[in-house]
């Protein structure tokens, strides 16, 4: 039995790296989930145009109110996002912090099928200019 017959999920490498052979690089499993949850967060809604409503409209939060209505904002486009195109996922936590500048939300989510917790933070920093 080969090591790699116990992935149970594989996706290409992103930024892309040239793998054996010459064929695209792959990661399995966490890694996978990770990557490809990075991807959907940090794509802008209708920048895929055959999928437009993938991705999520962060950006604009930063501009928005603070506080309590923008953590609402955001884990609901989180929470949608990850519900309509990322079933491996379930949702743990979300926390966003804010100050002046900066906008940082931390996702806490736990892999079905390999039952793993992990992490990803997502942060938009503004260098004051």
């Amino acid at each position: 039995m080969a090591e790699t017959d116990n992935v149970i999920f594989r996706t290409i490498l992103f930024p892309f790296q040239k793998g054996e052979k010459g064929i695209p690089a792959t990661v399995d499993d966490v890694d996978a989930v990770r990557t490809d949850l990075s991807l959907l967060l940090n794509t802008r809604k209708r920048e895929r145009v055959m999928l437009p409503n993938f991705g999520l409209d962060l950006e604009r939060l930063v501009f928005d109110n603070t506080g309590p209505l923008l953590r609402a904002k955001a884990f609901r486009q989180i929470s949608d996002a990850v519900g309509n195109y990322e079933p491996r996922v379930r949702i743990q936590d979300l926390q966003v912090t804010e100050d002046e500048y900066n906008v940082t939300i931390d996702l806490y989510y736990l892999i079905l099928g390999l039952n793993d917790s992990v992490s990803i933070t997502i942060s938009r920093e503004d260098n004051g200019q």
